[in-house]
């Protein structure tokens, strides 16, 4: 059985899925895989709807056609979640060591996605979580997607002309994308935001003007307060 040429049978499926158990690398799979299980399935869909109309069809025969059909569903559940779990490891491997040399020439379009969105949430929550406990830091995460803008450093606050004030609302998208300008009440070290830009490190006095989902959070747990320069 060629890997770039499959003809979907219950034979072929099942072949499939007993490589991919026995071998510990992501087996080769034709471009349009799923397309052509999804037309397989209907064709398997529409015989046994014929037959279910056809008088002569016995019920022996009903059932036994359902339960292939069955058994096909339960072979392509088993052999996309043993892929599944194979990208999974991928993924944490790369968050781990982001290393260049884990092969994904075997990764589906739609695999690749899974692959790219498990290693930005695995990276960021890494970052966010275990590099910030290591610091004795808590965690601190960006709930929603941030702008990709650089934080401004390391400036120190005016001697004067400091208060806390509220920012209008200005609308979803422009409130969420707001800037707000903070001054730091503790140090907080380097950190990651939702797009996995880096933030810090900073220390008390610090301003900095952040993504508002980003400052929010620092606002909440007391390491910040916002501010504006009148």
């Amino acid at each position: 059985m060629s890997d770039k040429d499959v003809n979907i049978t219950y034979d072929t499926l099942f072949e499939l899925l007993r490589r991919e158990k026995n071998r510990e690398e992501l087996q080769q799979l034709p471009e349009t895989f799923f397309a052509d299980v999804v037309i397989y399935l209907r064709e398997k869909n529409n015989v046994l709807s014929r037959n279910n109309d056809d008088n002569v069809f016995s019920a022996e025969e009903k059932e036994k056609t359902k339960g292939q059909l069955d058994n096909v569903k339960k072979i392509i559940k088993e052999f996309y979640e043993k892929r599944e779990r194979k990208i999974m490891e991928m993924a944490i491997f790369k968050s781990r060591t982001n290393t260049s040399l884990i092969n994904t020439s075997n990764l589906l379009a739609e695999e690749k996605m899974l692959f790219e969105s498990l290693i930005t949430n695995l990276s960021r929550y890494r970052s966010g979580i275990l590099m910030n406990v290591l610091n004795a830091t808590e965690p601190i995460l960006a709930e929603t997607p941030v702008p990709q803008l650089k934080a401004q450093h390391n400036l120190k606050a005016p001697d004067s002309g400091l208060k806390t004030e509220a920012i209008p609302h200005q609308g979803d998208a422009i409130f969420e994308n707001a800037m707000i300008s903070i001054k730091f009440l503790s140090s907080v070290p380097k950190f990651v935001g939702r797009e996995l830009e880096i933030y810090g490190p900073f220390q008390p006095e610090d301003i900095a003007n952040l993504p508002k989902p980003i400052a929010d959070v620092l606002i909440m747990k007391g390491r910040a307060e916002q501010i504006i320069v009148n």
